[in-house]
């Protein structure tokens, strides 16, 4: 009866983890296609009090708010998990101090997201010329759009969940009996260690992009460039950043830019390191290309004694 109750639970809490990820993603979505429209309002006549901005940020509440009732009952599902496997009948012996700041931490970093009639604050620019500072009204959802990409750990929790690792009962028993958890940490690892490059690929592709966006809406707001201009020098601002050249030709002039940057050399740093240890790894010999050279190497060694053998018997 336990296993049963224990088996649809880790089914409900895919299912949930699932819903998450989608309402995550559409609220995403929903927040990155005003910002856009928007932006964008010279040509597509859509301000931040058009309905369709309206329209698209009430959205992203709603799916906000269904968001937040997904992960309490995500928890609420791992609460009950924890109650079977350690056969207690009260639900405050599963509930620790961990689960709850860790619940707390989820709702705070899921719950922010433009609204409807946000308005817009003062922004400081920072002239890459003068150096002088000036202020700019920036629309308020800029702050609250931003912090939303945090909700990709999401997406770590889909990975551990559908994992081959994690599905597989006999896997997670030799885990458990080796005392080796089984989180994002070693599934990561694992796909590490099966397919580097093309994790790493993945990674890179994807951080450049969201990060991109993100840039761009910390610059655009100057006035300096078009408004479409701004996206493509932030790609090519983000990658010679990521890999840490720094040519110079385009610098951050917000506050907001210069963290991202920040946060993008730190994490470039770490991915070139990365990328340089599995390079030096493939091009190691393996063993059986290191049987093959020791074989010739012998050969050749048997072929210079007896050459030198016969050198010496001619002598004599």
């Amino acid at each position: 009866m336990r296993c049963r109750m224990r088996k649809q639970l880790f089914i409900q809490r895919n299912k949930v983890c699932d819903l998450s990820l989608i309402l995550a993603i559409a609220g995403l979505l929903f927040v990155i296609i005003d910002a856009e429209l928007t932006a964008l309002s010279s040509t597509t006549h859509i301000t931040k009090a058009h309905n369709v901005s309206l329209f698209l940020r009430s959205l992203a509440v709603l799916t906000t708010i269904c968001l937040m009732c997904c992960l309490i009952n995500y928890h609420a599902i791992e609460v009950k998990i924890a109650l079977i496997d350690s056969g207690a009948d009260d639900w405050r012996v599963a509930v620790s101090m961990d689960r709850v700041i860790k619940l707390s931490v989820e709702l705070a970093v899921c719950v922010v997201c433009p609204f409807p009639g946000s308005g817009s604050i003062r922004w400081p620019f920072i002239s890459p010329e003068t150096r002088l500072v000036k202020m700019v009204d920036v629309p308020v959802d800029v702050l609250l759009s931003v912090p939303m990409f945090l909700r990709s750990y999401l997406l770590c929790r889909f990975m551990v969940l559908h994992s081959k690792q994690f599905q597989d009962a006999a896997t997670r028993s030799i885990a458990a009996l080796n005392r080796i958890s089984m989180d994002f940490r070693f599934v990561i690892k694992t796909m590490m260690a099966d397919h580097p490059l093309r994790v790493l690929v993945v990674f890179t592709v994807s951080y450049w992009i969201c990060m991109s966006w993100m840039f761009t809406q910390c610059e655009r707001y100057d006035g300096k460039l078009d408004v479409e201009h701004y996206y493509l020098n932030s790609m090519w601002f983000i990658m010679v950043t990521f890999m840490s050249i720094g040519y110079g030709d385009i610098v951050p002039n917000t506050y907001c830019g210069r963290t991202l940057s920040i946060t993008t050399g730190i994490v470039g740093a770490g991915v070139s390191s990365a990328l340089i240890a599995v390079i030096s790894r493939k091009l190691e010999l393996s063993r059986a290309e290191k049987h093959v050279n020791n074989f010739m190497a012998d050969s050749k060694l048997t072929n210079q004694r007896k050459n030198a053998a016969a050198s010496v018997l001619q002598e004599t």
